[in-house]
């Protein structure tokens, strides 16, 4: 009888955190010792192949509030063993505000989109008059209205908005349209 000595194994991640923001990109590594020609397998919640490499990076991308990365390690003499890896995954959370009072007292002085978790990427942002008249329109991903139009302060009133998004993952979301009351 030969007996073939077992190997070690562990997952080495970066960033090791126990949460992380949903299209956030992980680094994972497989620790082995001794070293050797060692086949990969990196599962995906148990069920997708992610990578068959001893280091995967790959975003995270998930609707579920936790994911399981587990490792399958095969040695040249076909002995298997397997470890696995979770987070807590942080969907984003965003908030749009009602209202906002560009004054010049360093306060709330423009309308933006609010994350208050996650990571998020503004598509676009259109504000509108009570009579339909678009008054700002942005793609940019910091996007903030200041309170004017044509360069001149708007008038106290009731806006109509229009903010699209998409979550980290680049999953595109529903537009939000709601009302942003403009106060001086």
């Amino acid at each position: 009888i030969t007996v073939i000595p077992s190997f070690t194994l562990a997952i080495v991640a970066a960033p090791n955190t126990p949460d992380i923001d949903l299209g956030a990109t992980l680094e994972l590594a497989a620790n082995v010792s001794p070293s050797g020609q060692y086949a990969y397998e990196w599962l995906e919640n148990g069920v997708e192949n992610v990578g068959n490499q001893q280091t995967i990076t790959i975003p995270v991308s998930t609707d579920e509030d936790s994911i399981r990365y587990i490792l399958v390690v095969t040695s040249p003499n076909g002995c298997k063993k397997e470890v696995s890896i979770g987070y807590k995954v942080n969907q984003p959370v965003v908030d749009i505000p009602n209202a906002f009072t560009p004054n010049g007292d360093g306060n709330n002085e423009t309308f933006k989109l609010v994350v208050s978790e996650g990571i998020v990427f503004l598509e676009k942002m259109e504000i509108f008059n009570r009579w339909g008249q678009k008054v700002f329109e942005s793609e940019d991903d910091n996007a903030a209205w200041n309170g004017t139009v044509d360069g001149k302060p708007a008038p106290v009133d009731v806006y109509i908005y229009r903010v699209s998004w998409r979550k980290g993952d680049g999953a595109l979301q529903e537009p939000r349209v709601g009302e942003i009351t403009l106060l001086r």
